[in-house]
């Protein structure tokens, strides 16, 4: 028998609406309706602290496995908003418990822009940024090669194939000192080409205050490949590093004498750069040259020295977004 007291100051006394409110009890006379108007706000309220912890906890990101049947895992779109996965389905059951049944992700399809290899997928409705490896048909000869591309935000880009794992990874610049919100999508394929992807996790900060984060989603699974089946590893790696805000821009023409021979403004540098062939012709009295750029809201400067021979000049410049964007221009010697 269980002789444990109730919660009432007196064991005799029936709560009332009103004593029940006093001392946090359940009327016994309560609706069924009232009882399960409140289980649903108390469920409802519950899972939106837990969707806000999840969506905004400030944590470093592990590796996540991602598997959706026989789909391949084909990159990683980031967006600064969250995308809402659905809310589960709630409901009571006849014993006054609540039921929680999980709702599958919906998925999200994209677009394979062929002829602006700036973006190559965009997913309509929803603004970001991505690294792909891409299964591309060849609609003569029906064969599908290996296509890894991203947006040109990117830089430091790179892909490492092995028995064990295709691996590529790319890196991502922010101002630094300023509150971001980043969330690692994960894009997959379909056999017939199809792409989705599916809502993911994130990280948010104050700043990252010169710092970098980094964030991995990887996948096993096996192909048959010639009758032979393999497992085949797909891993995906973004780095966000935060940098100093370039104002102005500058490229200063240097002698051997060390003397300004002339110098051209990061408009006339830009207007090269989205030239179909981007290139700068140098003429054969210049030495070196001086990228000159200031510092936002600093009133300093950097200054980065380029060799006669140097074959690129790299830079990044800020835009109207949250991201710093590469520049880069072929230096051609006279």
């Amino acid at each position: 028998m269980n002789n444990t007291p109730s919660n009432r100051p007196d064991n005799n006394e029936i709560p009332t609406p009103e004593t029940a409110k006093r001392y946090e009890t359940e009327p016994v006379n309560a609706a069924p309706e009232t009882k399960k108007t409140a289980a649903i706000l108390s469920a409802t309220a519950l899972l939106f602290l837990c969707g806000v912890l999840l969506a905004r906890a400030d944590v470093p990101l592990a590796l996540a496995e991602s598997q959706t049947g026989e789909d391949r895992l084909a990159g990683i779109f980031i967006t600064e908003n969250y995308i809402e996965p659905g809310m589960p389905e709630i409901d009571v059951s006849i014993h006054g418990e609540i039921v929680i049944k999980e709702q599958e992700p919906e998925r999200i399809y994209g677009i394979f822009n062929q002829d602006d290899l700036s973006i190559p997928v965009s997913f309509p409705g929803l603004e970001g940024f991505g690294i792909y490896n891409l299964r591309i048909q060849d609609e003569t000869s029906q064969v599908s090669t290996g296509y890894c591309t991203s947006d040109d935000i990117f830089t430091d880009a790179h892909f490492t194939a092995s028995d064990n794992e295709n691996h590529m990874e790319a890196s991502v610049y922010v101002p630094a000192d300023r509150p971001c919100s980043y969330y690692f999508n994960p894009v997959y394929q379909q056999a017939d080409g199809t792409l989705y992807l599916l809502p993911g996790s994130g990280i948010t900060s104050d700043s990252l205050n010169g710092g970098s984060w980094s964030q991995s989603i990887a996948q096993s699974r096996s192909e048959s490949f010639g009758g032979t089946e393999e497992t085949e590893s797909y891993r995906y790696t973004v780095r966000i590093v935060a940098a100093d805000v370039p104002g102005d821009t500058e490229l200063i023409f240097m002698s051997r004498e060390n003397q300004v021979l002339q110098s051209m403004s990061g408009n006339e540098l830009e207007l090269l750069i989205q030239k179909e062939t981007p290139r700068l012709e140098i003429p054969a009295d210049v030495s070196y040259l001086i990228l000159r750029q200031s510092k936002a809201g600093t009133g300093e400067f950097t200054h980065t020295l380029f060799d006669r021979g140097t074959e690129s000049l790299e830079y990044m410049i800020a835009a109207e977004d949250t991201c710093l964007h590469p520049r880069s221009l072929n230096l051609v010697w006279n």
